[in-house]
């Protein structure tokens, strides 16, 4: 009898377990709060403002609200953005050639606003 209660205790214990660590595998996944967060760079010209929108944690778009750089920079801003959305986040990027500082700013304008939506936990 004491055999079979410690071996539904063990069982007990290694399905509880499994349980925790999916649960915070799956938190680590949804890394971020749901709603429209806007953040803020600078670049060349003055402030990049890029506003994200974030859905059951991931992110879901991302666009560009405004700037003061030349029409010539929207490519690479746009570039910068679509990363943002594919990779989940703004860790890492390729920045565009010939648009350096407006990636740079693009992306911490991202990180700026990836900033917000992590508070809000």
């Amino acid at each position: 009898m004491k055999g079979k209660t410690f071996l539904v205790l063990v069982i007990l214990f290694v399905v509880a377990a499994a349980l925790a660590i999916a649960l915070i595998l799956n938190a680590k996944k949804t890394k971020y709060a749901d709603g429209t967060w806007v953040g803020q760079g600078a670049s060349r010209n003055g402030p990049i403002e890029v506003s994200l929108v974030i859905k059951n944690g991931k992110i879901q778009s991302a666009e560009l609200v405004s700037m003061q750089e030349s029409e010539y920079a929207v490519p690479a801003v746009t570039e910068i953005l679509r990363q943002v959305v594919e990779n989940n986040g703004a860790e890492s990027y390729d920045a565009v050639s010939g648009a350096t500082l407006s990636s740079k700013g693009t992306v911490q304008a991202a990180r700026n606003a990836l900033s917000k939506a992590s508070l809000v936990w």
